[in-house]
């Protein structure tokens, strides 16, 4: 079932009971104002025929049966009778000479109780009234049918029941109609999304001018949409570079050893040429290694998270580059330690730390004139800060956040060793823990690189 036939059936019973409940209220006041009116119109009746009975004792009979059968418009199938004290009966008339009714004697004790009584008569109404005066005291009763009601009744019951019926037809046309122009727009969202593919991406939702759901939504998609279209950018891009990096050692590597087969060669020739391969192979491992750490770093299952000291990975990050470029100088300098250790700690996976770190210390002595960084580590709050500053050429302000992306070199990378994947690896890392990395550069103060990451008792 589709959401606008859902509407339209919720709302269709909705105003349904609506309708039901407005109807059912209306009968009952039409019902309940219509019996009191009638009831008063036969205990008038009653008591003007008590005054007429007290008023004279001659004759009075004839005149009184003159009277009601003269009233006759006033209260139809009526019966009028008076009962003495102890029930008998006095007088009496019916619009129909054959109709006689006599009330329970329980009733007679109900009128002699209250003075006056209401009781249920087949089809009619009867009242029953006790009359005390000085000289006299007696029943009268009067039954009479409500015409009025019963035609008024049946008759409203039909216009209602088709009101309500037209009520029940036009609730759903309108909800179908109006649930048409609430879904109108998810419709054209349908329609707009099933258009887009992998290698169709750029074009936007729109989002037309009003500020509600469907405008929250559809910006939803368009941020989604931009999301996706930058990752397989990114994905393409990863590829190509990817591609042609690993060619290339490839192509080198099988030119030499054809160049070496082509004719016998003494065995210095052949230790030149597999030294030179063995350094194109050496290349493709760090290649391999770098782009097979970036593929385990997309995927969160597949790291194994603890607790890690950030001041231990960053010294082992500083002694191995030292070790490896003894002319490297890096400054470390640690502001006041927390007094719980706690703060010291993060929770994730030390052999990407340290990685991230290693890229991070290693491109600053690599591209700062001196081979020197200064690195600080500070507590702030809940955050652990690190701070790498070198003094090597500044990075233009175009280029700073392409810095991030696989493969990229800058204009001061030229000449220098390296894929361009450290720092594409460094941020998804840094990432990856939930922290921050941010990139500045200026000629004066030198390129800083800037870590934020939540400390372990925070969390």
């Amino acid at each position: 079932m589709s959401i606008r036939l859902k509407i339209a059936l919720w709302f269709t019973v909705l105003v349904s009971i609506l309708l039901f409940t407005s109807f059912w209220v209306i009968n009952e006041w039409l019902y309940s104002k219509n019996k009191f009116q009638f009831q008063q119109r036969v205990k008038n009746r009653t008591i003007a025929t008590a005054r007429l009975w007290v008023s004279s004792d001659t004759l009075i009979q004839g005149v009184m049966t003159k009277l009601d059968s003269g009233a006759v418009a006033s209260l139809k199938k009526k019966y009028v009778a008076i009962y003495n004290d102890s029930g008998k009966i006095q007088y009496s008339f019916s619009d129909n000479p054959s109709d006689t009714i006599t009330p329970a004697g329980s009733i007679f004790l109900k009128a002699k109780d209250k003075d006056e009584i209401f009781f249920p008569a087949g089809e009619r109404v009867g009242y029953l009234a006790r009359y005390i005066n000085k000289d006299h005291s007696f029943f009268v009763l009067t039954v009479a049918f409500d015409e009025y009601h019963e035609n008024v009744a049946q008759n409203l019951k039909t216009i209602l029941w088709i009101i309500a019926a037209a009520g029940f037809f036009l609730a759903f046309l309108s909800g179908w109609f109006f649930s048409g122009l609430i879904l109108r727009p998810i419709n054209r969202i349908v329609e707009e999304v099933n258009q887009y593919s992998s290698t169709h991406l750029s074009n936007r939702i729109s989002t037309g001018k009003t500020k509600d759901e469907l405008n929250a939504l559809a910006e939803t998609f368009n941020k989604l949409l931009e999301r996706l279209e930058e990752s397989f950018l990114i994905q393409r891009r990863f590829i190509s570079n990817a591609s042609h990096e690993l060619s290339t050692p490839l192509t080198s590597m099988s030119s030499q050893i054809d160049v070496g087969l082509q004719q016998k060669r003494n065995s210095e020739e052949y230790e030149n040429i597999l030294k030179s391969v063995s350094d194109e192979v050496h290349v493709m491992q760090e290649l391999t290694k770098s782009l097979l750490v970036i593929a385990r770093t997309g995927s969160e299952g597949a790291i194994e998270l603890s607790d890690v000291r950030i001041d231990e990975v960053l010294m082992k990050a500083v002694a191995n580059v030292k070790k490896a470029f003894p002319d490297y100088i890096m400054n470390v300098r640690f502001a006041d330690f927390p007094e719980d250790e706690n703060e010291c700690i993060v929770h994730g996976n030390t052999d990407l730390l340290y990685t991230a770190f290693k890229n991070i210390v290693e491109n600053g002595c690599k591209y700062s004139e001196d081979k020197k960084i200064d690195i600080e580590l500070s507590f702030t709050g809940k955050k652990i800060v690190l701070d790498f500053v070198n003094s090597g050429d500044a990075v233009a302000e175009e280029e700073i956040e392409k810095i991030f992306q696989p493969f990229f070199r800058g204009n001061s990378a030229t000449g220098k060793p390296g894929f361009g994947l450290g720092l594409a690896l460094t941020k998804r890392i840094i990432h990856l823990h939930n922290g921050v990395l941010k990139a500045s550069s200026d000629p004066l103060q030198g390129t800083r690189f800037h870590i934020e990451l939540f400390s372990r008792a925070f969390l």
